[in-house]
């Protein structure tokens, strides 16, 4: 990233707009750090479920986002993110399954 460290954030998920299959990741400022790599413990949380997410283990993401709950209560992407890992613990996705988020208007 060109702000380099100038700048806080955390990865949100990959979407896909409308007709493309590639996803791009979206991020959520933070906030500005001046140099600093100090970054919220929530925030690190966050992306470990994202991550543990994307790998299909999405028990271990739900053990993850109930330390960002507690962190931080209420955070809308870890909720969003919890209720995409309870539904595909519900119902498992195939074996071709790709971990964006496809956006089917424009």
């Amino acid at each position: 990233m060109a702000a380099g460290d100038w700048i806080a954030v955390r990865e949100l998920d990959a979407v896909a707009v409308y007709g493309r299959s590639e996803g791009v990741r979206i991020y959520e400022l933070i906030g500005l750090q001046a140099g600093s790599d100090v970054v919220p413990g929530w925030v690190a949380a966050y992306e470990e479920a994202l991550s543990l997410y994307r790998a299909g283990r999405f028990e271990a993401a739900l053990e993850k986002l109930e330390v960002v709950e507690r962190l931080r209560p209420g955070d809308g992407p870890a909720r969003r993110l919890a209720t995409r890992c309870r539904g595909l613990l519900a119902e498992p996705p195939s074996s071709g399954w790709v971990p964006v988020t496809m956006l089917d208007t424009k």
